[in-house]
C-alpha cells in the first residue's frame, strides 16, 4: 500500500502481471503529496516537503 502504491491486489489468485503492476508502477494522483528529498549537493541533509505532481512545484506545508 502507500501513497504512491494504493492499496494492495488481493493476495488469493493474484496473476503476475497483476502483482507486476502494483509493485512497478506508481498511481501518482495529481494533489499535493508529501515527499522525502536529500540535498545531496548542498547540505546532505534529509528533509519532507509537499510537492504537487501537477504542477511539480512545493507547496507550502500546513500545521
Amino acid at each position: 500500500g502507500g501513497q504512491e502504491r494504493g492499496p494492495r491486489p488481493p493476495q488469493e489468485g493474484l496473476r503476475a502481471e497483476a502483482h507486476f503492476r502494483h509493485v512497478q508502477f506508481r498511481m501518482i494522483a495529481p494533489v499535493p503529496q508529501d515527499e522525502w528529498w536529500y540535498h545531496r549537493v548542498g547540505c546532505g541533509v534529509w528533509f519532507r516537503t509537499t510537492r504537487s505532481p501537477a504542477t511539480n512545484r512545493e507547496e507550502p506545508r500546513g500545521g
